[in-house]
């Protein structure tokens, strides 16, 4: 259904421009189209290179959701650091820098423990009447490589960069 893809490639977008706000590794959104009709989805520029994404309703993404990917590394050499097409079923290796991963990947990191949201003002203890504090969620600690006090974990983007499944 056309608007179950819109909605889930909008949700997508939504996640990712929220993150920028509090990942480790600065990145800027954008969308893709050549002359020739070739579409991606989102462009994920970061520092060290591009990440095309792709978003699928599909439970598992085929040959064919890669074919724009192949076209842009082959174009874009060691700068085109992944194609990701993200799918709702579960990932799967397709090719040199190319993969298949679950939309949940957007808050998971690659050894499967979820990523976290910066430390924010309503995780900061609270002063009650009474002088006791209490938190309003656990903190856990930073585990990402690059992160400051202020941050907690990682999300997609920062996981890719630490990811030698996807290194140069």
């Amino acid at each position: 259904d056309v608007y179950k893809r819109q909605l889930l490639e909008q949700f997508v977008v939504c996640e990712l421009l929220r993150q920028q706000g509090w990942s480790a590794t600065p990145f800027k959104l954008f969308h893709y189209r050549d002359r020739q009709g070739a579409e991606v989805d989102i462009i994920v520029e970061t520092p060290t290179g591009i990440i095309a994404v792709e978003v699928k309703s599909a439970v598992a993404a085929t040959a064919r959701h890669f074919q724009h990917f192949k076209a842009l590394r082959d174009r874009l050499g060691d700068e085109f650091l992944a194609g990701i097409v993200l799918t709702t079923g579960t990932g799967q290796k397709a090719g040199d820098r190319l993969e298949s991963l679950p939309i949940s990947s957007l808050w998971s990191r690659g050894d499967g423990t979820r990523a976290h949201r910066p430390i924010a003002a309503q995780d900061q203890p609270k002063r009650h009447p009474g002088g006791y504090s209490s938190r309003t969620a656990p903190i856990p600690q930073p585990s990402c490589p690059g992160t400051d006090a202020g941050m907690v974990s990682c999300g997609l983007i920062d996981d890719l960069g630490s990811n030698p499944h996807f290194s140069k």
